[in-house]
C-alpha cells in the first residue's frame, strides 16, 4: 500500500505541475486517483514497449496494487457496437477484477450524440448531479471507437464540526496580495506538522469516521507570484521508477 501511495502522489504532483504551468496562480481541482485508475486500467492491455511508457508516466502504479484499496471507483468501457472490437478475455477479466469495470456497447457510428448524452447522464447520476456535462457537443462522433468513463464521488461531514456563528471575515493571502474573505473558525487539537525542507505546515482535517482526511499544505511565506508550493513539489519529487521490493 505504501508503494501505491508513493506512486500516486508522484503522479499527482507531476500532473498538478503540468496543469498549472501556464497559470501557476489559478485554482486547480482534479482527482489524481480517478485519472491514474483510468490509465492503469488501460495499461492492462498494451505489451512490451507501450506498457513501459505507461508505467513511466504512472511511476509504476501497477494495476495489481489497486486490489488492496477499499475505495469505490465506478468505471465502464464503452466500445461501439457498429465496429467490432475484440477484447482479450484476460484484459476483460483484469478490468473486472481490479476495477469492477463493466463492458457496455453503444452506437457511435449512427447515434453518437445520443450516446454522448447517455454518458453524461450516467456521470450525472453517479456524482449526484455534481457533474452534468462531462462530454461537450462534438466531443465524440462516428470515428469514436472506445470511451472509458469513470466517476468518483465523495461527500462527508467533518469529524470536528465548524459552527456558522464563528465564521468571520479574515485576511487571505493571495500570492503577494491580501483580500478579506469569510473564514470558518475551529478551536480544537488537530494533527499539525511542519516540514522545514518545504518551509510549509501541514494540517490534517479528518472527516467523520476518520477514514478520510483533508490535508492542507500552507507555505510559511510566499516570496513571489507563484503559489508557494513549488518547493513542496521539488522536495517530494519521486524518481521515475520506484523500487519493486
Amino acid at each position: 500500500m505504501d508503494r501505491l501511495t508513493a506512486a500516486n502522489s508522484a503522479f499527482a504532483l507531476n500532473l498538478f505541475k503540468k496543469l498549472s504551468q501556464n497559470n501557476n496562480t489559478a485554482n486547480v481541482f482534479f482527482s489524481p486517483l480517478s485519472i491514474s485508475s483510468a490509465l492503469t486500467m488501460v495499461s492492462l492491455g498494451p505489451p512490451n514497449k507501450s506498457l513501459l511508457q505507461w508505467l513511466f508516466v504512472l511511476y509504476i502504479l501497477l494495476p495489481c496494487l489497486l486490489k488492496d484499496m477499499d475505495f469505490q471507483l465506478i468505471m465502464v468501457l464503452l466500445p461501439t457496437d457498429s465496429y467490432p472490437l475484440w477484447f482479450l478475455q484476460d484484459f476483460l477479466a483484469g478490468t473486472q477484477k481490479f476495477y469492477r469495470a463493466e463492458l457496455a456497447t453503444v452506437d457511435f457510428q449512427y447515434n453518437s450524440d445520443n450516446t454522448r448524452k447517455q454518458i453524461n447522464q450516467w456521470v450525472k447520476d453517479q456524482t449526484e448531479g455534481k457533474i452534468c456535462d462531462l462530454l461537450p457537443e462534438h466531443s465524440i462522433d462516428k470515428r469514436t471507437k472506445l470511451v472509458l468513463v469513470n466517476a468518483i464521488y465523495f461527500r462527508a461531514d467533518w469529524a470536528e464540526k465548524f459552527q456558522d456563528k464563528f465564521t468571520m471575515e479574515m485576511p487571505f493571502r493571495l500570492n503577494m496580495e491580501k483580500k478579506m474573505v469569510n473564514m470558518m473558525f475551529l478551536k480544537k487539537k488537530l494533527p499539525l506538522g511542519h516540514i522545514p525542507e518545504c518551509r510549509c505546515r501541514v494540517l490534517e482535517l479528518p472527516y467523520e469516521g476518520k477514514e478520510f482526511s483533508m490535508m492542507i499544505l500552507l507555505p510559511d511565506d510566499i516570496e513571489d507570484s507563484s503559489t508557494g508550493l513549488e518547493q513542496v513539489i521539488l522536495t517530494f519529487w519521486f524518481p521515475p521508477f520506484l523500487p519493486l521490493k
